[in-house]
This record gives C-alpha cells, sequence and structure tokens, in this order.
C-alpha cells in the first residue's frame, strides 16, 4: 500500500557531502548509492535537499509552462503532462550534520 509521508511532495532528491582531506578541505556531494559503495556514511558532513511540492487542487486555467526541473544531484524532474494543471513550488536546501562539523 502507498501512502504519503507528506501530501504534496511530487519528487524528492538528496546529495551528501563529505568533506575530503587535503591541503584545502572540499566538500564533494555525492548521491546514496555512491556513498554507501564506499562506505562514506561516518565522513556525512551536510546534505542538500530538493524537494518539488505540488499543490492539492487542478487548475483548469493554469498550464505547468516548465517541463523540467533541475535538482540537487544533477536529476531533472519532468511532470508528466496528466498533471500539468496543477501548481508547483520547488524548494532547495542544505542542513548540516552537526556532530559531525563541531568535532
Amino acid at each position: 500500500v502507498q501512502e504519503d509521508v507528506v501530501a504534496g511532495v511530487e519528487q524528492m532528491q538528496a546529495t551528501y557531502g563529505v568533506l575530503t582531506d587535503g591541503a584545502i578541505p572540499t566538500t564533494q556531494y555525492f548521491n546514496a548509492t555512491t556513498i554507501t559503495a564506499n562506505n562514506q556514511w561516518p565522513s556525512v558532513v551536510n546534505v542538500q535537499v530538493s524537494l518539488m511540492v505540488r499543490g492539492p487542487e487542478r487548475d483548469v486555467a493554469f498550464s505547468d509552462p516548465r517541463t523540467n526541473y533541475a535538482m540537487y544531484g544533477g536529476f531533472n524532474y519532468t511532470p508528466a503532462a496528466a498533471a500539468l494543471q496543477f501548481h508547483r513550488k520547488q524548494f532547495n536546501f542544505a542542513v548540516q550534520v552537526r556532530n559531525k562539523t563541531r568535532g
């Protein structure tokens, strides 16, 4: 049985920031598959999240002019043709994993 965790979330993508060692520490971002394959979960210091939220009501006077939404991780989201009469809002944000950055 499929069940919404949060109503209206149409798409969610996340990338995980790993702090690299080097002369100048930098953060590189990877998807969960790469993090798991390289056993890097202990090195994750932040998470970038893209959410696509869709309104609950169809608006017959509206047609979404955007056919492609760029999300974190290089993912491109294309709404289904049958769902273009819904208003959407994209949210992009980053969350710091504080226990990793504060020692």
